[in-house]
């Protein structure tokens, strides 16, 4: 119920994977520390077609819930510059 995840559209994820699952730094993520995350997975690639300017996401926040885990927040990322 606490989640401001924006997950944005479909074509925002096409091109990115997943990195390892890590345990939540609170030292990098000011941010989502209220939001008491377990776990963060940092996507690595870039969405396809992605020009300078373009946002995407970053990396995913969990918290593990009765349920199971539940995306609590996406931090999103901008492109500078394509090399």
């Amino acid at each position: 119920m606490d989640s401001v995840a924006d997950l944005g559209t479909p074509s925002d994820w096409s091109g990115l994977s997943a990195g390892e699952p890590e345990k939540f730094s609170p030292e990098y993520w000011d941010d989502q520390v209220a939001l008491d995350p377990q776990w963060s997975i940092n996507l690595e690639g870039l969405p396809e077609g992605a020009v300078p300017g373009t946002d995407y996401p970053g990396n995913v926040f969990y918290r593990e819930t009765d349920g199971g885990l539940c995306v609590i927040d996406v931090a999103w990322s901008t492109l500078v510059s394509v090399n």
